[in-house]
């Protein structure tokens, strides 16, 4: 930004300044190696909020009770420790937003429960087709807890929102290929994953006899085309709906 105010713009950001107390008290102690953080998060889970930096741990207190802590006492000036409270935003950030199922917890993502693109769209221009109930395009944001500098030497804490896209196959492999769609070459993934397995099965060679015969696989040469779906990607969506939609696409 320019130091004449005459020519100062404004920063224009996508996210929302975080209001913060100017200070926090927290226990500090040494730990060397930042693999006993997770046993000792555990322990302390609900009473504090811990957090690993430069070979020390930072604890924050949540609430009265707890196990017992030991450390030094220390009380930080946020403006200079800016990192601890982004963290610890991060931390929490998903229970705000319960209302949202987290696809993802770090950074907290989540999918849109009002607009589905695809059938949006179709709607819009009239379009109909069986299968296209099996594809869908559903907006996807991205929290994140950042520190930021809008002006030299001074740092705040800052929420910033993401929009993506997340996109969908579920139409069953068989009826496309029926439909004339050029399956060869595309990735399938796993519709339900057991504990112990791969989401991605492999590239389709062919879809036959009710199975999907894989050219390169992270398991088994050949799948249950009912257990397998085409892998979300936008190549996937543009050869499945230019074949299905025609010059409609």
């Amino acid at each position: 930004m320019s130091s004449n105010p005459a020519l100062a713009k404004p920063l224009i950001l996508n996210g929302f300044h975080v209001q913060l107390p100017a200070e926090i008290d927290v226990i500090v102690r040494p730990m060397a190696d930042a693999g006993e953080v997770k046993a000792e998060r555990e322990r302390l889970a609900g009473h504090w909020f811990v957090h690993w930096l430069g070979g020390k741990l930072y604890c924050l207190r949540l609430k009265a009770g707890g196990p017992n802590m030991s450390g030094q006492p220390e009380r930080l000036k946020v403006a200079a420790h800016p990192w601890l409270l982004r963290a610890r935003l991060d931390d929490v950030i998903a229970t705000v937003f319960e209302q949202y199922p987290a696809i993802r917890y770090r950074p907290f993502s989540f999918l849109s429960r009002r607009e589905e693109i695809v059938a949006t769209a179709a709607e819009n221009a009239r379009i109909r087709h069986p299968l296209l109930s099996g594809f869908r395009i559903l907006p996807k944001f991205t929290l994140n807890a950042k520190v930021i500098e809008p002006r030299d030497g001074e740092l705040r804490v800052g929420l910033f929102v993401t929009l993506g896209m997340r996109y969908e196959i579920n139409a069953d492999l068989v009826a496309l290929k029926e439909a004339g769609v050029d399956l060869v070459g595309l990735y399938v993934v796993r519709r339900e994953v057991q504990a112990g397995q791969r989401r991605l099965v492999g590239r389709i060679d062919t879809v036959a006899d009710g199975g999907v015969h894989l050219a390169e696989a992270t398991g088994d040469s050949t799948v249950a085309a009912a257990d397998a779906r085409l892998e979300g990607s936008l190549e996937n969506f543009s050869r499945c709906l230019k074949t299905l939609l025609g010059d409609r696409y």
